[in-house]
């Protein structure tokens, strides 16, 4: 279509639409498409400007006025394109007169001005004949139009006046407002005051306002006038210059701005008139007004708020264009060869764009030369192209010296910028040229060209043997390509000569392929490039015609030169490689020689003959010989495709024969000589059979549908039969001795093991009635003679073909009993069972690398036993480990003897992805072991010593066993262990055997995840509030296995295996997929003290954690945990004693004496507190400091069913916290009792002060007394004493006194002992103590302390007595009577008896 109109200008009688269409589709994909090709790139813009110049053409024609407005197109770059042909170049020259003559015009172009002005074509043309009748009858019915609103908004405005006048006089009509008495007698306000209603109507009339459509400059005016009649040519011709501006010259800068109004919404346009300002009346603040506030109507009319701004409609903002004709560096780039990505020249991507800078400029930047750079050739790169007229100069100068690397692709691409940008146009004519260019000015001259040429051919000779360097090659060919318009005869000779040494280099290559050794995998890349450098040398040889067939005539051998080249091409390229698999500089490689084929299609085809035809024909195609071909003929509608009929010599039906003769492209009925078509290609029995894209060179065979192989693979040469109908394929192997064909694999479904089937090709054998399993590595050196195994179909046994050893067969019953036993280990589809002998299997496990033996036991000869070769232990008879309850996958083993040197079982468990499923009693994992992940099994010896799985060196191994005992986890201890599931998972996570410095590998990587999501995750719900939580529990683990600590580990495994990942750069950083929040922390806060110590993350793993402190008593541990095998049959026996709810007291004990009375500061009584708070408050107490509590609750819990099962959960818990049995059985023993109506009700007492004496001691109540006495002095001044007797002495009377003292004192001291014993074994009453002289005060209150503490501990033995009365209840029933009843009814007991007791 682009061809059409360019060469037919009528065409624009189509529609200008339609012409606009195709314009922008061509703008948008050639700017994809020749991103990095810069002739193609130049061709385009050479193609749009041509487009542009006819459009413009027309539009002038049909508008005189558009003549004196400028286009706006920057000619500038023409200077830039890359044009190879001397009619491209005399056309670019009549273009850049026409646009250079267009902007020499006085007015602004069509999209020049950012705003209307008064130079705008769109006010200008208000007096242009073709226009100004419908721009000014339009511009004057729009005016006309707003006057018409004007003036009804001026009637609407005084009908609103004069409805809020009379509501204002309907309102002053009456006198006053309507009033009522309320209940208390006051006037009120009546809501249906008429006064009131109409004043608030009269208030409430309002208008809303009117903006003009149309802003008061003519200018704008007219413009947007303009913009609703603009006639189709204008608008189309100024977008397609507008595309060309933003896209392609990128004049266009695009400003960041909101475009509030389009003035033409509805038309499909790119270039456009808006409003960068919204109207008057969008704002919510002038959209309506109350009339009592508006003097007249002219205040809700508005003018027009929005401006004119030229925009652009597809990314709604405005625009500057460029109008200094300096051009952008991308558009430079676009038409310029790209080496920024060549690590050895990018530096030199500026030297090569323009030719505008310097030597010296060249020399002041020699410090960015690379080091893999000589400054040398820094330097001569650089200054090639520095100045016009020098760049042809400076080519032979490096030519001479050999002073740049030919061979390199930077180079040719230097080369070939010189050669062919346009540059700046010369001033006069040369030679009656009138369009040379200034860098061609010594293409003018005859002894440059000769000297030129004789380099050249200098260079060819050396060259012309070295296939590897093709660059060299195009070098001499794009050089005398570009003088042979110049020097025709000398540069065509050369040119043939290039042509000659690209041919053999055609011939030699193929000579190399066919000799080389392809059934060597290595060979395979290099089997590729020598078919890249076999498509380079024909393109070159392709090139070599590109001086258009009219200058020379083509002769028969360069007809068949052409030819050959061209099928190359398309063999190797379309055929194999396609445009995905080439470089950039391939692919513009083969885009040159397509452009070339449509330069010389005519003159080519005017040469062709049939006789050329079939000498081709016999070359290239092997069974051509096989028969006669009729009359070649031409498609009217593709002169360049002919076709013919070959009639085989055997009675086969004819065959269509079809040749694209500008391609290459050859057809025998359809299918394309040299490969095979692309139906067998894309089968799936074809890309099974030769490791996926295995290219054949393959001859269509006389019979439809069957292809054979051109030469041999391994030996053999291959057949392959298509059935077009029924889409199906047969490959036969033909070989000396016989022939093979194609199975697939899907036949053999059931018969054979699963990794036969999948993991082998299989070739039947017609001659000897086998299959063979054979790699599927097409490039395997043995891949046809030494296959795995064979079928023999005869006595359907599969064996092994190196030892001979027969595979078992899946169905029998040996199979089916051994691998029910292995697939714990390994999935019954990769298992391999050998018969070795009658009584002697070998199991193999490939996947694993393990092998197994099947022999007779030794002591029992009925008995096999599954020994492991590598390991030298056996299969263990119990699976039973007592620990990773609920694994499903797992297989132990132990050692051969009982005597042998390696007593430790070993468990090996396989590596796959684990689900977890619920059941009961306990849930249940399994591993998928038929999709294993790397290693394929983790091994793991069973330490009966230490009690525990042992990973050995193994960091992922340690890390998988603590996820195995974290996913079996439960509330009950494992007995081997002695541990919980996580408890033993902490235990491994928090030492040296899980820690690692050094970034994890993949498989620990995934470990690591894995545990951290046995967490719960925990999330605000909803998430942007923090009023509520939801929990996503792990799927079918229990919530008591699902531990918060989880995340805090592997988040510090994950921090400190990266500390020094700098050090390891190969290794990737994987970020846990597990995230957690606040949430965990603290509900890990919560919880911490209910953990066992082995459950708790260190203070290591968390450090900004703040931990729970258990403080200690400085006392001696009373008690001592029991072993973890005792706990288990603890929790049995009170889970049994709870649901059958009686007891059992083994022995006569003292434990509740003990456990309360002992060498303490105080004790606990009972505090009222509920056994659900004992749970929370007491977890981290000692337990002697609410027992109490704990019995109070015992005899309060009565026939009530949910009291009792709580009750169980309480002693289960005690038992883990190592509460002794004893203790745990006397409660269940109260609990039972007080249900039947027996109560032995504790002290109401809080504290008990110890140690204490629970009898009466008058040895302390004397020791009050004397503490209380007053002394001597204090007695005598008191008048305590009898007067002195008549001649007395002073030291008599004195002695006499304090003899009285202590006398009163001892008599004093005997009767307050006595009333304190009475009160104290009367228990009721008040102490009473004589007032005497002799004590303080306080004498009384600490006697009565001293008594009541006597009282408290005294109750608290009487209790525990009637506890130890308790216990002999199951004994001697006949106890029950000295026991102390809450009722007054004899309640019988029975004596229990238990098979466990």
């Amino acid at each position: 279509v682009i061809n059409q109109l360019v060469d037919n200008p009528t065409i624009l009688r189509w529609g200008y639409p339609k012409v606009k269409e195709i314009f922008l589709s061509y703008v948008t994909m050639g700017k994809s498409y020749y991103q990095s090709d810069p002739f193609g790139a130049g061709r385009m813009i050479l193609v749009l400007l041509s487009i542009l110049r006819i459009i413009d053409v027309d539009v002038t024609s049909i508008h005189p006025m558009l003549k004196q407005h400028r286009t706006s197109i920057n000619t500038t770059v023409m200077q830039h394109l890359l044009l190879k042909h001397r009619e491209e170049q005399r056309f670019l020259c009549g273009l850049e007169h026409y646009f250079t003559s267009r902007n020499s015009a006085t007015y602004p172009s069509l999209i020049e001005e950012a705003n209307p002005t008064l130079e705008s074509f769109s006010f200008r043309c208000r007096k242009e004949t073709a226009l100004s009748n419908s721009i000014n009858t339009k511009l004057e019915n729009w005016l006309n139009e707003i006057e018409r609103e004007k003036r009804k908004k001026t009637n609407e405005f005084y009908e609103k006046q004069d409805q809020w006048r009379n509501l204002r006089e309907e309102s002053n009509k009456i006198s006053e407002h309507t009033q009522w008495t309320n209940h208390r007698g006051y006037q009120m306000h009546s809501a249906d005051c008429q006064k009131c209603k109409f004043s608030e109507q009269a208030s409430q009339v309002k208008m809303s306002f009117y903006e003009e459509e149309l802003p008061q400059s003519k200018v704008q005016q007219y413009a947007i006038v303009f913009e609703h009649i603009i006639p189709k040519e204008i608008e189309c011709y100024r977008d397609m210059v507008f595309s060309f501006a933003k896209d392609i010259t990128r004049g266009v800068t695009l400003k960041e701005g909101t475009i509030h109004y389009d003035w033409n919404p509805s038309c499909t346009q790119i270039f456009s008139l808006g409003s960068t300002n919204k109207s008057t009346t969008s704002s919510h603040y002038n959209q309506e007004r109350y009339l009592q506030h508006a003097d007249g109507p002219e205040e809700f009319i508005v003018k027009c708020g929005r401006n004119t701004s030229y925009i652009c409609k597809t990314s709604l903002s405005t625009f500057e264009l460029d109008s200094s004709g300096r051009l952008n560096a991308t558009v430079k780039r676009f038409c310029t060869f790209d080496i920024s990505s060549d690590p050895v020249y990018k530096t030199l991507q500026i030297y090569l764009d323009d030719t505008k800078h310097s030597q010296n400029e060249v020399i002041s930047k020699q410090n960015l030369c690379p080091q893999n750079l000589s400054l040398t050739e820094w330097l001569e790169f650089g200054t090639l192209r520095a100045g016009d007229r020098l760049q042809l100069r400076n080519m032979y100068r490096v030519l001479e010296q050999n002073s740049l690397r030919f061979k390199d692709t930077a180079i040719l691409y230097l080369l070939c910028q010189a050669l062919w940008q346009t540059g700046e146009r010369h001033k006069e004519s040369i030679g009656g040229d009138d369009f040379v260019r200034k860098s061609y000015t010594d293409l003018y001259n005859k002894q440059f060209l000769d000297e030129f040429l004789n380099l050249l051919e200098g260079k060819l000779k050396v060259h012309s043997q070295n296939w590897k360097d093709c660059c060299v090659l195009l070098v001499v060919i794009e050089i005398t390509v570009r003088i042979c318009y110049f020097a025709k005869e000398t540069a065509l000779d050369l040119l043939k000569g290039c042509r000659k040494a690209a041919d053999s280099w055609i011939v030699n290559i193929k000579e190399l392929l066919r000799k080389m050794v392809i059934n060597k995998k290595a060979l395979k890349d290099e089997e590729t490039k020598l078919k890249l450098k076999l498509v380079q040398a024909a393109c070159c040889s392709i090139l070599t015609f590109s001086v258009q067939g009219c200058i020379i005539k083509m002769r028969e051998e360069d007809i068949l030169s052409w030819l050959t080249a061209m099928t190359v091409i398309h063999e190797n390229v379309t055929l194999d490689f396609g445009a995905a698999g080439l470089s950039s500089f391939d692919r513009n490689l083969i885009r040159r020689v397509k452009e070339v084929g449509v330069d010389i299609e005519k003159h080519l085809c005017s040469e062709m003959n049939g006789k050329i035809l079939d000498c081709f024909i016999f070359m290239h195609w092997s069974d051509a010989e096989t028969g006669v071909t009729e009359c070649w003929e031409s498609y009217k509608s593709h002169p360049q495709v002919y076709h013919t009929l070959f009639c085989p010599k055997d009675d086969y039906n004819p065959l269509l024969l079809q040749f694209d003769v500008v391609l290459g492209n050859f057809l025998v009925q359809g299918a394309n000589v040299g490969r095979l078509p692309a139906q067998v290609v894309n089968h799936r029995d074809f890309t099974r059979a030769f490791s996926g894209s295995f290219i054949f060179e393959c001859q269509p065979s006389a019979q439809i549908g069957t292809f054979i192989t051109a030469k041999s693979f391994h030996g053999s040469k291959f057949k392959f039969i298509y059935d077009y109908n029924i889409k199906s394929l047969t490959i036969k192997q033909i070989t000396n001795t016989g022939e093979y064909e194609f199975i697939t694999h899907e036949v053999l479904n059931g018969d054979v093991p699963y990794l036969l089937k999948e993991d082998y090709n299989h070739w039947w054998n017609k001659t000897v009635e086998e299959v063979e399993f054979r790699s599927r590595d097409f490039s395997n050196t043995e891949f046809c003679t030494n296959p795995k195994f064979v079928l023999d179909l005869k006595s359907k046994n599969i064996t092994e073909v190196v030892s001979g050893r027969r595979l078992l067969d899946t169905t029998t019953a040996v199979f089916q009993s051994i691998s029910n036993i292995l697939k714990r280990l390994e999935h019954t589809d990769y298992m391999h069972i050998f018969k070795i002998s009658e009584s002697e299997l070998l199991v193999e496990l490939p996947r694993m690398g393990l092998n197994f033996e099947v022999s007779p036991n030794p002591t029992n000869s009925k008995m096999h036993d599954i020994i492991s070769k590598e390991y030298n232990m056996k299969v263990s008879a119990n699976q039973n480990l007592g620990t990773l309850y609920g694994l499903k996958q797992g297989l132990l083993f132990e050692p051969l003897t009982i005597y042998s040197s390696q007593d430790l079982k070993r468990l090996l468990v396989p590596h796959g992805q684990f689900q977890i499923h619920t059941g009961s009693p306990h849930h249940s994992v399994t591993i998928d072991n038929r999709n294993l992940d790397e290693p394929k099994y983790y091994n793991f010896t069973v330490d009966p010593r230490l009690r525990r799985l042992n990973a050995g060196q193994n960091k992922s191994g340690w890390l998988f066993l603590a996820y195995l005992h974290g996913v079996t986890s439960s509330a009950l201890l494992d007995v081997f262990t002695g541990l919980t599931g996580t408890e033993s998972a902490f235990q491994i996570l928090q030492t040296a055997n899980a820690w690692s410095c050094r970034p994890y590998d993949d498989a620990s990587k995934t470990i690591i995840n894995n545990i951290g999501k046995l967490s719960p995750r925990r999330e605000y719900y909803p998430s942007h509030l923090q009023d509520m939580q939801k929990i996503t529990w792990p799927q079918g683990l229990p919530s008591l296995a699902a531990h918060d600590g989880y995340y805090f580990l592997c988040k510090k495994l994950e921090n400190d295996s990266n500390r020094l990942w700098f050090l390891y750069p190969n290794q990737k950083r994987d970020q846990a997929e597990v995230q957690q929040n606040a949430l965990a922390k603290r509900e890990y806060d919560r919880c911490e003290k209910f953990y066992s110590p082995q459950a708790r993350v260190f203070d290591t793993f968390e450090p900004d954690f703040k931990k729970t402190k258990i403080t200690k008593r400085n006392t001696k541990l009373l008690f001592v945990a029991t072993t973890d095998i005792d706990q288990i049959q603890a929790i049995r026996i009170i889970a049994h004693l709870t649901s059958t709810w009686t007891s059992q007291i083994k022995n006569r004990t003292d434990m509740a004496k003990i456990l309360l009375i002992q060498n303490e500061n105080a004790l606990s009584g009972v505090q009222g507190k509920k056994l659900e708070s004992c749970v929370t408050r007491w977890w981290g107490q000692d337990f002697e400091d609410y027992w109490l509590d704990v019995y109070n609750y015992a005899i309060g819990i009565g026939g009530v069913n949910k009291r009792r099962h709580k009750w169980a959960l309480y002693l289960c818990l005690k038992v883990y916290r190592g509460i002794p049995m004893d203790v745990i059985l006397l409660l269940q023993q109260v609990a039972v009792a007080a249900s039947s109506g027996v109560r032995i009700l504790p002290p109401k007492i809080g504290r008990y002060d110890l140690p204490h004496s629970s009898t009466f001691q008058s040895n302390e109540i004397v020791e009050i007394l004397l503490n209380g006495v007053i002394s001597f002095d204090s007695y005598f001044l008191n008048g305590g004493c009898t007067p002195r007797k008549f001649n007395e002495t002073s030291s008599g009377w004195w002695a006499r006194l304090k003899n009285e003292y202590i006398s009163e004192l001892l008599n004093s001291i005997l009767p307050i002992v006595s009333e304190a014993s009475n009160f104290y074994q009367e228990r009721h009453g008040d102490l009473t103590i004589t007032p005497n002289r002799l004590f303080n005060n306080s004498i009384r209150e600490k006697i009565l302390q001293k008594i009541t503490l006597w009282s408290k501990h005294r109750d608290l033995e009487e209790f525990l007595e009637g506890l130890h009365l308790l216990q002999e209840v199951n004994r001697y029933p006949e106890v029950i009577k000295a026991l102390v009843y809450s009722s007054n009814e004899t309640i019988p007991f029975n004596h229990q008896q238990f098979s466990f007791e």
